[in-house]
Order: C-alpha cells, then sequence, then structure tokens
C-alpha cells in the first residue's frame, strides 16, 4: 500500500498522513479560492497562513468558474442593500458577515469591468466553443494562435496528412491570444492540484504556469513546507486523462442546476465526492482516487490506484467475515451511477466499486488496527 504511517488516533481522520497536514490545508485553499469564492489563485504571491492555521491565497483576477467554461453571464452591475442583521445577533458576527458581502460586491464589479473577456461570454454561442476549445488543448489537440483576430473563439482547421496517406486529414484548432491565455490559466490551475500530493514531484502550474508568465511564488510563506512531500507515490505515464477528468469534474459541479451556496470547505467537500464518481463514468483516469481521499480522508485511503485498491480487499478477504453492508440499497443505487472499473483475469483481484470497496478498505483497516492495538 501506499504511505502506511497513517494517523490513527481517535480524534483524527482513518487514513490522513500523520505529518503531511499542510498539504490537506492547501487542498482547502484551493477549493475556497476557486469553488466557494469562484477566484482564480495569484500563484506569484505568497500564500498567507491564517491564525487558525488554515491557509489562504492570493485572489487573482478572473473568475474560476470562467475559466474552466462554466461561466455564467450575470445580468445588471454589483449592487444591493446591506444584509439584514438577525434579530439578536452579535456585533461581531454581523460585522464579519457585512465584510463578506463587501468583499463579494468588489469582486462582482471587478469581474463585469472585465465583459470584453473572450471566455466571460456575451453569449452561449461563445461559451460553448470556448469549453470545446478547452477539451479539445487538453486532449492534446494541436493548436495555433491566430495573431490576425481571424477567429471569434475558436476553429478547427483539417490538415491534409503528409503525402502517400489515403484521404487521412489531422485535426488542429485555432484560437484567440485571449482564449489562449485562459485555457493556459485554466490548466496551470489543474496541474497544480494534480500535482499536490504526488511524492517526489514538485507541485505547481507546470508548463502551462509558464505559458502565461507565472512566476511561481505561493510557497514563500509555507514555512517547513517541502514541494515534493506527498500522499502518494505514483508511476506517471502522462496526465492528459488526468486533467480532462479534474477539469469535467469541477466544471460539473460549478454548472449544478440549482446549487446550494456553500458557507464552508466542509460542505463543498462532502458534496464534491457525488460529482467525483459521477463524472465521466468511463475515464480510469486515477486523480479519482486523490480527490476522494483530500474530500475525506477518513473513508478514502491515500491510495491512487484502482488495482490495489481491489487487490488489498482481495489479500484480506479473511478479515471480511462478520462484514455487513452500511446500505445495501443506497449502494445497489450507486453501482449504476457512479464509477466502477474491471481488471483483466490474470490481476486475481476482484472489481473496483465505488464505495462497495471502500467500505470495504475500512473494515478491514479497523480490525487490523484492532488486532495490532489489542
Amino acid at each position: 500500500m501506499a504511505n502506511t504511517q497513517n494517523t490513527t488516533t481517535q480524534s483524527s481522520p482513518r487514513f490522513q498522513v500523520a505529518g503531511k497536514e499542510c498539504i490537506y490545508k492547501l487542498f482547502d485553499a484551493f477549493i475556497k479560492k476557486t469553488v466557494i469564492e469562484d477566484s482564480t489563485i495569484d500563484f506569484s504571491k505568497p500564500a498567507v497562513v491564517a491564525e487558525d492555521g488554515s491557509i489562504e491565497f492570493a485572489d487573482g483576477d478572473r473568475r474560476f468558474s470562467e475559466i474552466i467554461g462554466a461561466v455564467k453571464v450575470k445580468v445588471g452591475g454589483a449592487g444591493g442593500a446591506l444584509p439584514m442583521r438577525g434579530r439578536n445577533e452579535p456585533d461581531y458576527d454581523y460585522a464579519k458577515r457585512v465584510a463578506k458581502w463587501r468583499k463579494a460586491q468588489k469582486r462582482e464589479q471587478g469581474q463585469q469591468n472585465a465583459v470584453d473577456s473572450a471566455t466571460l461570454a456575451k453569449d452561449a454561442d461563445a461559451v460553448a466553443k470556448y469549453t470545446t476549445a478547452l477539451d479539445n488543448y487538453l486532449s492534446g489537440m494541436e493548436t495555433e494562435v491566430s495573431e490576425d483576430d481571424s477567429v471569434d473563439v475558436m476553429e478547427i482547421v483539417n490538415k491534409s496528412a503528409e503525402a502517400g496517406a489515403k484521404k487521412a486529414v489531422k485535426q488542429s484548432m485555432k484560437v484567440t491570444k485571449e482564449v489562449m491565455a485562459d485555457m493556459n490559466l485554466a490548466v496551470a490551475h489543474l496541474n497544480w492540484l494534480w500535482s499536490l500530493g504526488m511524492e517526489g514531484r514538485h507541485t505547481g502550474c507546470g508548463k502551462f504556469g509558464e505559458a502565461v508568465a507565472i512566476e511561481e511564488n505561493w510557497m514563500a510563506g509555507l514555512e517547513g513546507y517541502e514541494g515534493k512531500d506527498g500522499l502518494w507515490n505514483v508511476k506517471l505515464v502522462g496526465t492528459k486523462k488526468d486533467l480532462f477528468l479534474l477539469r469535467s469534474i469541477f466544471y460539473r459541479f460549478i454548472t449544478w442546476p440549482n446549487k446550494p451556496e456553500f458557507e464552508t470547505v466542509e460542505e463543498v467537500k462532502s458534496a464534491f465526492i457525488e460529482y467525483i464518481f459521477k463524472t465521466k463514468k468511463d475515464c480510469e483516469a486515477p486523480v479519482r482516487n486523490g480527490l476522494l481521499h483530500f474530500c475525506n480522508p477518513d473513508k478514502y485511503i491515500n491510495v491512487y490506484s484502482y488495482e490495489k485498491k481491489a487487490a488489498f480487499v482481495q489479500s484480506h478477504s479473511d478479515l471480511l467475515e462478520g462484514y455487513v453492508v452500511s446500505d445495501y440499497a443506497e449502494l445497489k443505487l450507486q453501482d449504476s451511477l457512479f464509477f466502477s472499473m474491471r481488471f483483466q483475469k490474470e490481476s486475481e483481484c476482484g472489481p473496483y466499486q465505488a464505495n462497495r470497496t471502500e467500505e470495504k478498505i475500512c473494515y478491514i483497516h479497523d480490525k487490523l488496527h484492532s488486532r495490532v492495538a489489542g
């Protein structure tokens, strides 16, 4: 199994890796800035450690929803009446709520002043084109920047294949400078999140951040944190599927019809899990497992591989005697809605089945822990 130095006290999550608290806090900071505040992150500025130990990233100048193609343009300017004070609401609580409201108003006004951006689309067609362009870019399509504004957002170009090929054409894409910058900014965020928790690999925006001239300085204020600290060892064979799945999960979550207004990171993470399982069920990208662990390290183990999860259950099947499914009807429903995976017969392990496998891992872990403690 991956890093086995997990915390085992009753007050800490079952699978949280001891001594790596900063990594978990960085994930929370990413979720707070991008999902709750709907802001990009300015990775060129140092992250700040608050008095309660949480981490706060510096605001970027764009909406996060905008750069991943999920922007919903609002009609009308920022403004409105000051929030009403609740009955018997303490001065401190009301002042804190008003300060939060003022910050949101300022951000919304700044966003509306930037409506000339290609991806803060003025119409649904432009949004759709940008979203398609970003998906194409993440899928590895050759991309060219239009230097003369000959395209509005994006256009597909069919290039003839090399001489000798029969009727074969290769598709490429042409986009505006603004769209190219937005796509690189989006993937820079996704690459940073993908690399967070990778043992022996620097957490960062990678080549996508370099493409938009990001000089990363977010680590400057995180004393004692090493950028190569990790929660899992991963054999790197390419990130294309991982980044594509990450974008898809965030897109689907942010465009969730009647999405609640989340107040805390914990609320977001609790709701996020279902979208991690539901999005692109045909995609085997293992970043799913990383997100699950970040969202709930008490329920989801710090193992990045589906095969290793299934093999762990198989190798400890003798400890499942007495195991009873917590909610048969719910897990049965999840079988059709959530991601699952079957392996080749020679792997000698059963299928990975979303929370069914995860629940068994928890049960086995607790039995093993009880055996050691006893």
